[in-house]
């Protein structure tokens, strides 16, 4: 995988004039595979800088920081890499499946708004507006931010929607219940001081595991 996420707590190295430095990383970062070896992968910091945690024999802690484009190396048996290099087609497709989810599987509060979501992301990616992929990303989560999304991109994402349960439904089916869910307000808006928007979708791996019920 050329792209990933280190996680914060990672344990990883550092080749040294006198031999390897052992580290665990203090937040999640943006790497980039650069090569592999028998036994680690090797990756390049792909962020301005990566905080750490310097692992002492002795067990003490020390502060250090790694500048872009410094190489890690990452044991084959002990991490997995997340994977951030969906592109738009493959996140397309994932809103589609997520935004699937009948009224009688809605099993949080959140339930209706996090399908507002997958729609208003969809959306946008129709639309063409640019995006990233967070480095907030796991196995569960994709975390997206959409940057300077202009006012034509806004109004030609208005022409996609995907269709998922109103509020009513909801409601009809739960008249008798004493139960919570927040409704979906849309959050279509533009001006100099809205030029982010940002959501989740459901990596491939959630959705096989949901068993019948809401991803959420």
């Amino acid at each position: 995988m050329k792209k990933a996420i280190l996680q914060g707590g990672t344990r990883f190295k550092v080749r040294q004039k006198s031999g390897y430095s052992y580290h665990k990383a203090k937040q999640n970062c943006k790497i980039e595979l650069v090569r592999e070896l028998k036994n680690d992968y090797v990756y390049k910091i792909a962020e301005p800088k990566l905080c750490a945690y310097r692992v002492r024999k002795n067990g003490f802690l020390i502060d250090e920081s790694f500048k872009q484009g410094r190489e890690i190396y990452l044991s084959k048996k002990d991490w997995k890499p997340y994977r951030t290099d969906y592109s738009r087609d493959e996140l397309i497709e994932i809103c589609k499946q997520a935004i699937d989810v009948p009224v009688t599987q809605w099993c949080n509060r959140d339930s209706q708004l996090a399908l507002g979501n997958v729609d208003e992301i969809y959306a946008l990616l129709k639309s063409g507006a640019e995006y990233e992929i967070t480095n907030e990303t796991d196995e569960n989560t994709i975390w997206l931010k959409f940057h300077s999304v202009t006012a034509e991109q806004f109004e030609k994402a208005k022409q996609y929607s995907l269709d998922f349960p109103s509020i009513d439904e909801y409601w009809e089916l739960h008249e008798d219940v004493d139960t919570e869910m927040f409704e979906y307000q849309p959050n279509w808006r533009h001006g100099d001081e809205y030029q982010y928007f940002g959501g989740y979708l459901p990596t491939p791996k959630r959705l096989k595991e949901r068993e019948g019920m809401h991803w959420y």
